[in-house]
């Protein structure tokens, strides 16, 4: 007689049956609802709902405990960290996109259409220091060539022969006007223009 003969093929066999895992008992109910599954698994994690009943319009009251804060206590605490996590700190919601923007004193621009939108001096009010001298550049389409002198850099074409070509990608002078009067209504500190 072989080994297979002897192992029962009922399904109710205590060989034939798995594990529940901590998901299974609450997910192999048919009549349990994802709903009711969270609810149940948020009332059992909270003190403070095991007094109250909860209902299944999921009220999540004081969650940002950070609103409490003034925005000069906040900005002490975003300075305070490591350099590497300003940028995410921008990130959790608008009210810290506003306050990192704050903290901001230089900025080189690279887009001239940013500073003309006005993003510029409303995303970074307290900018000190403002190097525009990459963003008066045009550079040629699909321009595989890039030339770097002391603090500006930009690319040209391939088949540029003289020197000409910077004067051919500068922006014109109405526009950079256009630009700088921006700046200037935006009521920045500054105390270097590049």
């Amino acid at each position: 007689m072989s080994f297979r003969e002897k192992m029962p093929t009922s399904p109710k066999s205590p060989l034939r049956r798995r594990r529940l895992s901590w998901s299974g008992s609450w997910l192999n109910h048919q009549t349990t609802s994802f709903k009711q599954v969270v609810s149940a698994v948020i009332e059992a994690q909270s003190p403070r709902s095991r007094s109250k009943s909860l209902s299944c319009d999921f009220d999540f009251p004081d969650v940002d405990r950070t609103l409490s804060l003034p925005d000069s206590l906040l900005l002490k605490i975003l300075g305070k960290l490591p350099e590497p996590q300003n940028g995410d700190c921008s990130l959790v919601c608008k009210r810290w996109l506003n306050l990192q923007g704050r903290r901001v004193r230089t900025m080189k621009v690279f887009d001239w259409d940013f500073l003309l939108s006005g993003k510029l001096v409303s995303r970074f009010p307290k900018l000190t220091s403002v190097d525009l001298s990459n963003a008066c550049v045009n550079p040629p389409r699909k321009s595989g060539v890039l030339l770097c002198h002391k603090s500006i850099s930009f690319h040209i074409s391939s088949d540029s022969t003289d020197w000409d070509f910077v004067e051919r990608n500068l922006l014109h002078s109405e526009m950079v006007d256009r630009g700088l009067r921006v700046l200037g209504r935006g009521g920045c500190d500054l105390l270097k223009l590049v």
